[in-house]
């Protein structure tokens, strides 16, 4: 008798009736049921009280995003269900479905140089399993890319093409925003527009020098170089309007 209690217990514990698995797990406690069962299944009711979960509304969500593809929304389902149930077999075993899925996604994004979405997949992978059998390989062949995209950033910039290796370092500090080599290749890149937007503006093409410094105060908002290049814009454009003022209006 005090078994089968402990098993409706649980059986009430998983439809997420907790009034009921209380009576149940008091009922086994009655019977006598040894104190280590019981504790057992009463930390696992406590955390399912704590979680305010709706344990079969739980499980039929992350069925239902790992049935449709969705590994980003079916891994916080299954977070959510391994709490209160933390080794049940069919939630892990969706767990790894879910981040097998996942993790498929990397190595194309990887090749289509889409460094933002591999990152952002392999940060999801590692909070939800950290220990993940097919992680450390992912995250050898992502240093690898992002080590490409750094190179192509730096010849970008070398030959002279400072819009483009601003496009590559925007995208490249988004995903490494502590990488120094990046930070530092940003710098410069900025103060190479900063410095075509100064020329630009001695030229009197100001939408030109407007653009070039756009992107050089997105990479380097704080250089003393993009503040003169700006400054050097404005005096650009009052000398031009001294030279060119404006017709007086016909009455």
């Amino acid at each position: 008798m005090g078994q089968a209690a402990l098993a409706r217990a649980r059986a009430a514990i998983d439809a997420g009736r907790l009034d009921e698995a209380r009576r149940w797990l008091a009922l086994a406690a009655d019977l006598q049921v040894p104190r280590a069962q019981r504790e057992a299944l009463a930390r696992r009711l406590h955390r399912a009280d704590a979680a305010g979960i709706d344990l079969p509304a739980v499980r039929d969500q992350a069925r239902a995003a790992l049935d449709a593809g969705d590994p980003e929304r079916a891994l916080p389902l299954y977070a959510q269900w391994l709490v209160v149930a933390p080794d049940d077999a069919m939630a892990l075993e969706g767990r790894e479905d879910a981040l097998s899925l996942l993790l498929e996604r990397v190595p194309p994004a990887l090749r289509a140089d889409d460094l933002a979405a591999a990152a952002r997949w392999l940060a999801l992978a590692r909070r939800h399993d950290p220990g993940h059998v097919d992680l450390p390989d992912l995250q050898a062949a992502y240093a690898q890319a992002l080590a490409q995209q750094l190179r192509r950033a730096e010849q970008a910039l070398q030959r002279g093409r400072a819009e483009e290796a601003a496009d590559r370092f925007l995208v490249l500090r988004e995903v490494a925003p502590d990488d120094a080599a990046v930070a530092q290749g940003a710098r410069r890149t900025a103060l190479a527009l900063a410095t075509r937007a100064r020329q630009q503006a001695a030229d009197f093409h100001f939408d030109a020098a407007e653009r070039a410094l756009a992107q050089a105060r997105l990479l380097a908002p704080d250089a003393i170089e993009v503040a003169e290049a700006a400054r050097d814009l404005e005096r650009a454009r009052a000398a031009e309007s001294h030279l060119h003022p404006p017709l007086p209006s016909g009455r």
